[in-house]
């Protein structure tokens, strides 16, 4: 941990630069304006800048013991840190004089504050660096970031903080020529040891950077040609996602990659893809990861483009490696080998490891030490094993195991990985085990949402993301419930998740104090009785449409219309999706309305829409093709079909349950081909149909073709138009296929539809069309199928709520187990 003069460069900080000899004067110079005795506490509660690393080096020349704090702390957490430690002094900026001035009254003591920009350094004597340590000394009191519950002061000494220093030198991992890019938080044991103390101490350049943005980065990269850098995953998902947002625009880019992945050589990959390096500066050999699990498909994808990101496995306990990747011989996946002198065991799945890295303890907590510290040997507190080569691999905290009222364990963090690869509508997803059932926190990435026009935020996650990982897991992983929250998960500086912290995370739909004050015009207040009338709830102006309100696609085309016969201003659906908050939508229609009145919109009034529609009508071809699909369906299941005599003499809504894509052939099948000549379907638009051959097949069929995710209303209104004109209508109500073979909710479309054009509502239960064809399989299977026709619903004196509760308890009724 001493100095020495390397006579080069040793730090720079924007235009700064410091060489290794001005660096040891500074300590020297810090070091002079200490009055503290041997194993005295002195605080470092800053932002990262040059003094921090003066003044902690120079606490060290006085055999102090520095005690990092994170600038960034609640005042609460803060003062009960302080308290705990008691620091003689403690080196602040004029800031964090502020803050401390702030908590003076909690604190039970009084520390000397030496402000670092007051900083008086005599012109006389200064102190000489020591040149020896007594490795036993604590050297620091580093708290813990909190991912559990309340900081823990870990005491780390010179010998521990050297075992970690030593080990990635025999490991070849960090060079006197390297210059290192330095950007994470000084307090935490991670930035510490890789962008201050291991650099300092082989001799390396730092280079820092005060903001996490990509242009500071880049630019600091490439004028200073950085060989090291130092990141967390969350830094890697940055980059990994700007780099194949573009590289999947290029069809040539990635085929370029895929081949490069089949090569799997660094050297070669550098070479194709060296324009990319060269955003990056060009020089980077290295990029080390730790204070989280780095995914293993994102190091996948960054090494075929030639970027080696190295990961490594420790605890702010130990120092804070245990365990890393050689450079020449990396395992993605892997946390690494054990550093030289560690020792590590797997004990009832939990690692435990041994060496000089490990803690003196925990300050003033000798039962916690005692708990962790059994016979020398460090309970991490993780689950993992080790490869037939030596590997270690973690897979998750053991306090952070879900235990479900079954008794299986799941390991949310597993589980938050899997919904994360599934969609870029996910920015984050937290996994926790509410009222007994395991329930995602899911914050939407709400920019790609605008961009792709997506309103219906909660349906699209559920269906999109939530229904798909469902459908590809066992019973007991199973997402069973899911919220949407506002504001970013809490996590710690370094990006870890705070578990303990989830159930206080604040989600769309909670009731919630009024936290914005109703804005004074007029338009607003009218918006807001429209709204109040539609939902009868309260409405606040942060109000989401969506995920506070509720509106579904339909809330919105009923929204959409109250508010051109209101303001008289026509809303697209672009721009409904781009105004999600009530004031948002108020405020534009301040700026285009044409009228004020308030005229709030019926269903009859949007349905009863005149439109030109030419009617389908079946051809021979469709005939023909029915045939063929009759035959297919005998040679495959045996059915069963019953109830046919409760189909209506009269037109009605034929409403089935939506197991697989087999059931609307089923239906065509089995039904009564006198009903099915007069029966129509209703299809969502797909480019299929956009087609010249998808065109003619629509023309001859009885398919009714709607655009519901870009104009439901014009949709609504042509389903509308064929009912009237006398057809059946078959329309699925939960809107798409069921994930896991679950009867989802019902949309109300049927049961507007149902009301309004005083039309029967035909509840059809099919059972087995799942097992034969579940989400996934490419071809169905042969089986037993069950279609029961089920009593009819009638709209007369029954709300939309009470057609659709009626229609899906007698489906439910039919393909319960009981039955």
């Amino acid at each position: 941990m001493i100095l020495k003069d390397y006579n080069k460069i040793a730090l720079i900080d924007g235009q700064s630069t410091v060489s290794y000899r001005e660096l040891m004067g500074h300590v020297r110079e810090f070091a002079s304006v200490l009055s503290i005795e041997h194993g005295d506490r002195v605080a470092l509660y800053a932002e990262n800048r040059l003094e921090w690393i003066y003044a902690c080096y120079g606490i060290w020349n006085h055999g102090g013991i520095a005690v990092p704090l994170d600038f960034l702390m609640a005042d609460d957490t803060l003062a009960r840190v302080l308290n705990d430690c008691k620091p003689s002094v403690i080196f602040t900026s004029e800031k964090g004089a502020q803050n401390l001035s702030r908590i003076s009254g909690l604190l039970e003591h009084d520390p000397e504050i030496i402000v670092f920009e007051e900083m008086a350094i005599s012109s006389g004597y200064l102190p000489e660096l020591r040149r020896e340590l007594d490795e036993e000394d604590t050297a620091l009191i580093v708290y813990t970031s909190g991912t559990t519950g309340a900081p823990k002061g870990v005491m780390l000494s010179y010998r521990n903080l050297m075992a970690t220093i030593q080990g990635l030198i025999d490991f070849d991992i960090m060079r006197k020529e390297d210059v290192v890019m330095g950007l994470l938080p000084f307090h935490h044991i991670y930035p510490m040891q890789g962008t201050i103390f291991l650099p300092l101490y082989v001799g390396a350049t730092v280079v820092y950077v005060h903001t996490l943005s990509a242009p500071a980065i880049l630019t600091a990269m490439k004028e200073h040609k950085v060989t090291f850098f130092i990141g967390v995953p969350r830094i890697y998902e940055l980059f990994h996602k700007a780099t194949f947002s573009r590289i999947n625009k290029n069809p040539a880019l990635r085929l370029l990659v895929f081949l490069a992945r089949k090569a799997d050589s660094v050297r070669l990959s550098r070479k194709l893809f060296a324009k990319i390096h060269a955003n990056f500066g060009g020089h980077t050999r290295l990029y080390a990861s730790g204070g989280s699990k780095l995914d293993s498909g994102l190091a996948r994808d960054m090494r075929a483009l030639g970027f080696v990101l190295d990961e490594g496995y420790g605890l702010t306990e130990t120092a804070p490696i245990i365990a890393f990747n050689p450079f020449d011989r990396i395992k993605l996946g892997a946390a690494g080998l054990p550093l030289p002198g560690t020792e590590i065991k797997i004990v009832d799945d939990e690692i435990a490891t041994k060496g000089p890295h490990v803690m003196k303890g925990y300050y003033n907590n000798p039962e916690e030490t005692a708990r962790r510290i059994v016979d020398g040997w460090f309970y991490t507190g993780d689950t993992g094993y080790i490869d037939s080569d030596g590997y270690v691999y973690v897979t998750g905290r053991k306090d952070d195991m879900i235990v479900l009222p079954s008794g299986k364990n799941i390991n949310p963090e597993e589980i938050e990985n899997h919904i994360l690869s599934l969609s870029p509508l996910v920015e984050e997803v937290g996994v926790l085990l509410r009222g007994g059932r395991l329930t995602a926190l899911v914050r939407p990435n709400y920019e790609l949402l605008r961009k792709m026009n997506i309103s219906n935020i909660m349906e699209t996650i559920k269906g999109k993301v939530i229904g798909l990982y469902n459908s590809s897991v066992p019973v007991y992983k199973k997402i069973a419930d899911v919220s949407v929250v506002r504001s970013p998960l809490p996590k710690t500086n370094l990006g870890k998740l705070q578990r303990f912290l989830l159930n206080t995370v604040k989600i769309h739909g909670e009731d919630r104090p009024r936290e914005v004050p109703d804005p004074d015009y007029p338009e607003y207040a009218l918006l807001k009785t429209l709204l109040e009338e539609m939902t009868g709830r309260h409405i606040h102006p942060d109000d989401h449409l969506d995920l506070d309100i509720g509106l579904d696609s339909l809330g919105k085309v009923e929204l959409a219309v109250s508010v051109e016969n209101t303001f008289g201003l026509a809303l697209s659906d672009n721009e409904l999706s781009g105004y999600t908050t009530v004031e948002a939508l108020a405020g534009f229609i301040r700026d285009r309305k044409t009228r004020m009145e308030n005229s709030p919109a019926s269903w009859k009034e949007i349905l009863s829409a005149d439109i030109d529609l030419p009617l389908p009508k079946a051809s021979s071809g469709m005939r023909l093709l029915r045939s063929v699909i009759a035959f297919f369906v005998r040679v495959m299941y045996r059915t069963r079909v019953e109830g046919l005599e409760k189909l209506p003499e009269r037109p009605f809504i034929m409403a089935p349950n939506h197991q697989s894509y087999l059931d609307a052939p089923l239906i065509v099948a089995k039904l009564p081909e006198q009903v099915m000549a007069n029966t129509c379907f209703v299809a969502k638009e797909k480019p299929l149909y956009r087609s010249r051959l998808g065109s003619r097949l629509i023309q001859g069929s009885q398919l009714i073709v709607v655009d519901i995710d870009r104009n439901l209303k014009s949709s609504l209104q042509k389903i509308a138009a064929v009912t009237r004109s006398g057809k059946n209508m078959v329309i699925f109500p939960e809107g798409t296929r069921t994930r896991d073979g679950q009867i989802a909710s019902f949309k109300k479309l049927f049961a507007i539809l149902s009301r309004e054009l005083d039309v029967p509502v035909v509840p059809l239960a099919i059972r087995g069309s799942y097992e034969a064809m579940p989400p996934g399989a490419v071809l169905p299977r042969p089986g037993s199928i069950d279609i029961i026709v089920c009593d009819p619903v009638y709209p007369q004196g029954k709300d939309y709520d009470q057609i659709c509760s009626e229609a899906r308890s007698a489906i439910t009724g039919k393909i319960s187990p009981s039955d």
